[in-house]
């Protein structure tokens, strides 16, 4: 069994192959990393899998890995704390190019139904591999005062 983490193109740790103790847990050293998430893979006998004890995963469209939070000083900006929070909500539209039901995920500051206040609208297409809901949980900051939608987008249109 192998370990592969984003870590490792970032030339921040390693990864390679578990060991097995006398117990039958496997394990490996990694780091020290330095704080914040990193996704991770095994492979068993070949085969790219998740960690089946981990729920946090990272959805694609070309693989699935596991997440990870190493917490420290460097992560305190992705905490959750006790501000006010804006909300991620799916809207479903009629595309008349396409002539089919899409949805986007729109991203709403705090305060947004409570007032008439006009927002700037950053329209992101994820060009990547990911699946829309995986950009909910990207490292990027959504500015408090801008909406933000991503539409749904289908490979090949």
């Amino acid at each position: 069994m192998t370990l592969s983490g984003d870590w490792i193109a970032q030339g921040l740790g390693t990864g390679g192959k578990l060991t097995k103790d006398d117990k039958g847990v496997w394990s490996i050293t990694v780091g020290p990393l330095v704080p914040d998430y990193y996704s991770y893979s095994f492979t068993v006998d070949g085969v790219r899998t998740v960690d089946p004890k981990n729920g946090k995963v990272k959805e694609g469209i070309a693989s699935t890995e596991s997440m990870v939070e190493v917490p420290g000083e460097e992560a305190t900006f992705e905490a959750v704390r006790d501000v006010p929070h804006g909300e991620i909500r799916i809207a479903l539209y009629q595309s008349s190019t396409l002539d089919e039901t899409r949805s986007m995920h729109v991203y709403t500051p705090p305060g947004y139904d409570q007032g008439d206040a006009k927002y700037p609208v950053f329209y992101l297409l994820h060009g990547g591999w990911r699946r829309r809901h995986g950009l909910e949980h990207d490292r990027t900051r959504r500015p408090s005062s801008w909406t933000t939608c991503w539409p749904t987008r289908r490979r090949g249109r």
